[in-house]
């Protein structure tokens, strides 16, 4: 069943980011926020961004408190649109790059 819950650890979730190209941010690159963020460039001004779920220290939320989300970012007007949350399920990679992809395609 793809709905079962799944907790990704911030190593997998730094895998996988780094595996399809989104590069770890320093904190409050996007705004303050208390989850470690990835991004990528797409060009001069806009970037995907994903806000993870996995906190600076390293620790995930609790389960339901927080969904993976991905959303287009300018460095000139700040944030651009999102997409539909990714749930922490089995399938949250499937889904993550299926957003991002959405993203850049909409650029």
């Amino acid at each position: 069943m793809s709905s079962q819950y799944a907790n990704p650890t911030g190593q997998e979730m730094h895998d996988f980011l780094s595996a399809v190209g989104l590069d770890r941010d320093a904190p409050s690159t996007y705004g303050p926020t208390k989850e470690r963020t990835y991004s990528r460039s797409l060009n001069d001004d806009t970037h995907v961004v994903v806000y993870t779920t996995i906190r600076h220290d390293g620790r995930t939320r609790r389960k339901g408190s927080d969904a993976i989300r991905a959303i287009l970012w300018s460095a000139e007007f700040g944030f651009i649109k999102g997409t539909k949350r990714v749930n922490r399920t089995r399938n949250w990679r499937l889904n993550l790059l299926k957003r991002i992809e959405a993203l850049e395609d909409s650029v």
